[in-house]
């Protein structure tokens, strides 16, 4: 599913070159493939733009975000540490949450990685009542 990107967030992306804006948007419309119901909720900080996915309109409750940064565009996967990752691809040592860097389109097409959206997605906490997914713009406070 195709989902149109906000103006807000085609200008935060203006701080970046080309390339990684158009590795964060192929990466939401990745997102959006694999989880057309999801709420998105796009935050533009001082170190990055990033766009979280949730199915309860709640940052708490995101399953997955797609951040960009000077050179490179991060997968985030909050549950990161429960998926199978026989390749290691997976960075980070937090208690929970890894990530992968992407730096080209084209790398995103990937089938080891549609594996960890599918885990991702399975782990992911769906409210009750499934809600009507909307996109949310907010800023960092400096």
């Amino acid at each position: 599913m195709e989902k149109d990107p906000p103006a807000e967030l085609l200008s935060f992306l203006t701080r970046y070159s080309a390339g990684v804006g158009e590795v964060l948007l192929a990466a939401r419309e990745k997102v959006f493939a694999i989880a057309p119901d999801a709420t998105e909720i796009v935050t533009n900080a001082s170190y990055t733009v990033a766009c979280g996915y949730t199915f309860s309109r709640s940052i708490k409750h995101a399953f997955l975000y797609v951040g960009a940064y000077t050179k490179h565009v991060n997968f985030g996967f909050v549950l990161g540490t429960s998926l199978d990752d026989p390749e290691n691809r997976l960075k980070g040592d937090g208690k929970s949450m890894r990530h992968l860097s992407y730096n080209t389109v084209e790398s995103l097409n990937d089938p080891y990685v549609d594996g960890l959206l599918d885990q991702t997605l399975a782990l992911a906490y769906r409210p009750d009542e499934a809600l009507v997914p909307k996109t949310v713009i907010t800023k960092m406070k400096k």
